[in-house]
């Protein structure tokens, strides 16, 4: 689910975007001990490669450069825990065709995967297989960009059974005089037990979301990614409407609006590749 404002997720710190119908934002609830550790502690080491398709890229190509591609990390010790396509919706970017989203355990682990894939040739054995197919960037801060991740909340059950599935995301900046002060017993103490809630009552439950800091260079301007995930386009305007018209969803919007400040939402197509 998309809202029109944005979260972070830094040293305990992070959003998300849910809502009952007529129950206020004002919840107060202490925070159990896995969804704290989670609200606390990265989970991940995210990279997102931006990647051209060439004259001889294809459907059918592409899914036999995947298999192949996955039968030769499957050999190395360090690789990455999963892997996912972003094709954009609406109006093309000029730097990339897609997305390729990297999942790592961290950074170190990253770091010993690039080095033992260049080590096995890997690449090299792929572009002589498939010539002028796809290419995807390895300049960290140019075409390759690294994020400390954060994930409170679990991916819902069978999530991405089906392809493709849905995502949006905004980079977000503090607005002047706010800081991570001004946000954390905001998020700790109300914005995700009111999450939890709404999931409990059964709404957004094909939501999740993912917050990312750069490492070093981000793609665009802000101090963090809020990245949004739902099982279809459909699902997330439908939870976005029942957000932006509850009580509290309007009471936690005004007050995301006082702190941070958040780019339009770019909108994708997501799959999986590993």
């Amino acid at each position: 689910m998309i809202l029109r404002l944005a979260a972070i997720f830094f040293t305990g710190i992070f959003l998300s975007a849910c809502d009952n119908t007529n129950q206020s934002a004002k919840v107060g609830v202490v925070l159990d001990e896995k969804t704290l550790q989670a609200a606390t502690t990265p989970a991940a080491y995210y990279e997102y490669l931006w990647c051209k398709r060439g004259e001889n890229w294809t459907q059918e190509a592409s899914m036999e450069f995947v298999a192949d591609w996955n039968a030769e990390i499957e050999k190395l010790e360090n690789t990455v825990e999963g892997a996912f396509g972003y094709q954009p919706r609406g109006e093309a970017d000029d730097r990339f065709d897609g997305l390729w989203a990297l999942r790592w355990a961290d950074e170190e682990t990253m770091t010993a995967g690039w080095e033992e894939y260049e080590k096995a040739g890997i690449n090299d054995r792929l572009q002589e297989k498939y010539p002028d197919h796809l290419s995807c960037g390895n300049t960290v801060g140019q075409d390759r960009y690294g994020f400390v991740t954060y994930q409170p909340l679990d991916a819902p059950e069978g999530f991405a059974s089906e392809s493709p599935y849905y995502l949006e995301n905004n980079f977000c900046s503090y607005k002047e005089g706010r800081s991570i002060d001004d946000f954390r017993p905001f998020m700790l103490e109300q914005f995700i037990p009111y999450i939890q809630a709404s999931k409990a009552q059964g709404l957004y439950q094909g939501y999740w979301f993912l917050v990312g800091v750069p490492v070093d260079v981000s793609p665009e301007p802000g101090d963090f990614n809020w990245i949004h995930f739902s099982t279809s386009a459909e699902e997330s305007a439908r939870d976005n409407m029942i957000f932006e018209n509850s009580k509290g969803g309007q009471e936690l919007q005004a007050k995301m609006l006082e702190i941070l400040k958040c780019s339009e939402p770019r909108k994708w197509d997501g799959y999986v590749i590993r």
